[in-house]
């Protein structure tokens, strides 16, 4: 679990610094960009206009370039995904105190394991398979708040009866 948080913090600081190296390349370059263009512009002397054409040019690339290094998004997207398989396998294992069966308490555990290690991965999927699936498993269905009143009285009906158009039964 702890190499799986320090993985999922590690993919948290490089989507922050690949974020920050795009905006500060972006900003750089398109101040630079024109700057160059205004410069080369307004200026009479000949070297001074393609030293300053060169620096726009320089700006133009500068803007471009965040394109080419590791994309916030991709890194953000792997980020999401390792956590979600850590938040599946901590939800079941907070659980497994309440499970008495020792089979289907091994096959939750090794669910938990699976999740863990998908957690790990450099890129790891994006499907979290639901405990659901497991053989053995079943889940049961949370009450709707019909059943809850039908639970809190027993002698009323667990869902309001239904009206017709003069308001009859």
């Amino acid at each position: 679990m702890g190499r799986c948080t320090a993985r999922i913090e590690a993919h948290a600081r490089r989507a922050e610094k690949a974020q920050r190296h795009a905006n500060i390349l972006l900003l750089t370059g398109a101040s630079l960009a024109a700057l160059g263009s205004a410069l080369a512009g307004f200026l009479s002397k000949e070297s001074l206009r393609k030293a300053t054409a060169v620096i726009g040019a320089i700006g133009a690339v500068l803007s471009v370039a965040p394109k080419a290094m590791d994309q916030p998004d991709d890194i953000k997207q792997i980020h999401r995904n390792a956590s979600a398989h850590a938040h599946a396998a901590l939800k079941i294992y907070w659980q497994l105190g309440f499970v008495s069966d020792r089979a289907t308490k091994a096959e939750l555990q090794a669910y938990i394991i699976r999740r863990f290690l998908d957690c790990e991965k450099d890129d790891p999927p994006e499907h979290v398979p639901d405990v659901g699936s497991l053989p053995g498993i079943v889940l049961v269905d949370p009450p709707t708040i019909g059943k809850l009143k039908a639970i809190a009285q027993p002698g009323a009906p667990a869902t309001p009866p239904a009206l017709t158009n003069a308001g009859q039964k």
